[in-house]
C-alpha cells in the first residue's frame, strides 16, 4: 500500500525519534511511505513563495489520491493543516490512522469524530509499533470496496433467491457466493 505519513514539521525536532519509527514500521510491513514530514524543515517551509506553497497543495492533493491509507501524528498539531488534511482524507474516502503520544496534547474533536474510517489511538515510547500494527490491521478490515457491474437476468434470479432463503441483502448474498 501506499502511504502518506503527515505529522507536525514545527514539533519534528521534538518528536522526530516517533516520526521516524513511524514510518520505519510502515516500510518493514512492506508499505511505500509518502510526503515530506521527515525530509523538510521549517526553514524551507518557511521561505517557499507562493507558488511553492501552491505547489505543495497540488502534490498533497495528488497525493491523497494515490495513496491508500494516511497515517498522522498528531500530538502536537499546532496549526489547522493537521486537521484540514485529516477531513480531507476522510472526504476522499481514504483510510486515516490518527497517533498521538501519552504526553501530548490529546484534540479532543477526535472524540466526538464518528467515521469508520478513522483509527484514532494513544501510544507511548514502548507501544508504537503495536498501536500502529494495531491501526493497519483495522484498515486492512475496513478495505472493502463497492463498484457496480451488470449481470444477466439468470444470475440476478439465483441472487434473488438466496437473498430471499437467506434473508439477506442482494449485496450480502452476492458476498456469500463469491
Amino acid at each position: 500500500m501506499k502511504v502518506l505519513f503527515q505529522a507536525s514539521i514545527l514539533h519534528r525536532e521534538k518528536m522526530k525519534d516517533a516520526y521516524f519509527r513511524i514510518v520505519e514500521v510502515l516500510l518493514s510491513e512492506g508499505h511505500e511511505v509518502l510526503g515530506e514530514t521527515v525530509s523538510v524543515g521549517v526553514g524551507e517551509i518557511k521561505s517557499r513563495s507562493l507558488d511553492e506553497k501552491a505547489g505543495y497543495i497540488k502534490r498533497f492533493k495528488k497525493q491523497i489520491v494515490d495513496c491508500d491509507l494516511v497515517c498522522v501524528e498528531v500530538s502536537y498539531p499546532s496549526t489547522v493543516h493537521m486537521g484540514f488534511k485529516i477531513a480531507y482524507a476522510l472526504q476522499k474516502n481514504k483510510p486515516v490512522i490518527a497517533l498521538f503520544k501519552v504526553d501530548g496534547q490529546n484534540m479532543g474533536f477526535f472524540d466526538v469524530l464518528e467515521s469508520d474510517k478513522l483509527f484514532y489511538e494513544e501510544y507511548n515510547d514502548e507501544n508504537l509499533e503495536v498501536v500502529l500494527k494495531n491501526g493497519l490491521d483495522f484498515v486492512d478490515k475496513k478495505s472493502d470496496s463497492r463498484f457496480n457491474f451488470y449481470l444477466p437476468s439468470n444470475q440476478v434470479d439465483y441472487i434473488d433467491e438466496v437473498s430471499k432463503k437467506e434473508n439477506l441483502s442482494r449485496s450480502a448474498a452476492l458476498r456469500k457466493v463469491i
